[in-house]
């Protein structure tokens, strides 16, 4: 029942984890990785309205946004690798099952892509 450690973010999404880190994402201050021990290790600006949970794939991270598309993004570094705009955003959490991608746009099409 100890705390552990604290980290301050405003709006954050629901927390998820990997073997090396706790990622996050909040529409004010960007997708955060910390370590476990909650310190940070990079931090990413994304500011296109609500932002899903970061879901972590290979080598990835996949993170939807409500005003824009989906981001790609490096588990290592936070880079921005890739992005795909879908008309009318993504409000849904993005489905990843190793490099298979799957998502909902906000205008109603299921879309699936392979992560490289």
């Amino acid at each position: 029942g100890a705390v552990r450690g604290r980290y301050a973010v405003e709006g954050a999404t629901r927390v998820t984890l990997d073997e090396d880190r706790i990622y996050f994402a909040s529409p004010i201050d960007g997708v955060h990785a910390l370590d476990h021990t909650g310190r940070l290790v990079w931090r990413q600006v994304i500011r296109q309205g609500s932002l899903s949970p970061p879901v972590p794939s290979d080598r990835y991270l996949v993170i939807a946004a409500s005003d824009a598309g989906v981001y790609v993004a490096s588990r290592e570094s936070g880079r921005l690798l890739g992005f795909f705009k879908a008309g009318g955003g993504i409000s849904a959490e993005p489905a990843v099952d190793g490099s298979a991608l799957h998502f909902v746009s906000n205008t109603g099409f299921l879309y699936a892509a392979t992560l490289r």
